[in-house]
């Protein structure tokens, strides 16, 4: 009997995340379409570039702090500040990363263009990555109802701002901007909803050690696996010809 109102939580937590996902889903779609008929292919063939190197970037550098929180047996403040700081590390490094090679990526594709969009497109993961801590410690206790708006809200701002722009201008920015504003809104969201406010340490560092220990040579080349497709298509055929295939990609994404 005791196990009754924990089967009701979890069961509607895995409704109302479901519920998100397929509106998250339908929100994507959405701004596809939009953009796919505003928009040229060789836009989306050009933040495809972009987009693969921060992805590949953000899997190579995944830390397990929430993971972390979720198996702790007690979560303290000081755990949460601990998770806080590491993710800013893990941002820090990600951006810088970035920023780093946007010029010889530019150079090396021969499009001058790439290297203000992937400086700009580093914004995505480094916000992605500092959600509030304390989200996994609601889902610890299955309130599942903080992470699913802060999903839903970062994919209604994303839609806003990749939409608005593409009409107003135009330009491939929108579709930079839509990567961009999802994270941010979700992010801010998530600290609303919470109500962290963080604060640096890396007290229980020791404890986090374990969790966020990674395989640097496994996960590069799973990235690298992941989106090598378009690193090379990038380098071979036209930016309209990636284009029409990146979009194709996205859309059969959608599907599952």
């Amino acid at each position: 009997m005791s196990g009754g109102p924990t089967r009701d939580k979890v069961a509607r937590g895995a409704i109302l995340l479901t519920v998100t996902r397929l509106l998250s889903r339908s929100f994507d779609l959405v701004t596809l379409i939009v953009l796919t008929r505003v928009l040229l292919p060789a836009d989306f063939g050009l933040v495809a570039i972009a987009l693969s190197v921060m992805q590949v970037t953000e899997a190579v550098l995944e830390l397990s702090t929430g993971q972390a929180i979720l198996q702790f047996r007690t979560v303290t403040r000081r755990h949460l500040d601990t998770a806080f700081t590491i993710a800013l590390l893990r941002c820090a490094a990600i951006a810088l990363i970035l920023c780093a090679i946007a010029l010889p990526l530019a150079l090396f594709y021969d499009e001058p263009r790439l290297a203000a969009l992937t400086c700009a497109m580093a914004i995505a993961p480094a916000i992605r990555g500092l959600r509030s801590p304390r989200l996994y410690l609601l889902i610890r206790h299955l309130r599942f109802g903080p992470e699913a708006a802060s999903e839903f809200v970062g994919k209604v701002v994303s839609l806003a701002a990749a939409v608005s722009l593409a009409l107003a201008t135009g330009s491939y920015w929108a579709i930079a901007a839509g990567t961009i504003f999802n994270p941010v809104g979700s992010t801010l969201c998530s600290y609303l909803l919470t109500r962290y406010r963080p604060r640096l340490s890396l007290a229980d560092w020791p404890q986090f050690q374990h969790f966020v220990g990674w395989s640097m040579a496994s996960q590069t080349v799973s990235a690298f696996n992941w989106q090598a497709d378009r690193f090379i298509l990038a380098k071979f055929v036209s930016q309209s010809t990636l284009g029409i295939f990146s979009t194709a990609r996205e859309f059969a994404g959608l599907s599952y």
